[in-house]
């Protein structure tokens, strides 16, 4: 899957800190539905997670 541009700041280090998650887990681990879940599993689809390691400002 090609990485998406979810940031308007390219400055932004953003690194990866898991191996990865399927859509199961993902679901298994957050179950309920809420507004925004899609974008943020294919957030997680996409970027494996992550954190910042600058902060996010």
């Amino acid at each position: 899957m090609p990485e998406l541009n979810f940031f308007a700041d390219k400055n932004l280090i953003f690194e990866h800190s898991l191996h990865g998650l399927s859509r199961n887990q993902i679901d298994t681990l957050v179950p309920h539905d809420f507004k925004g879940k899609d974008f943020f599993v294919k957030f997680y689809l996409s970027n494996n997670g992550g954190y910042f390691s600058g902060g996010a400002y």
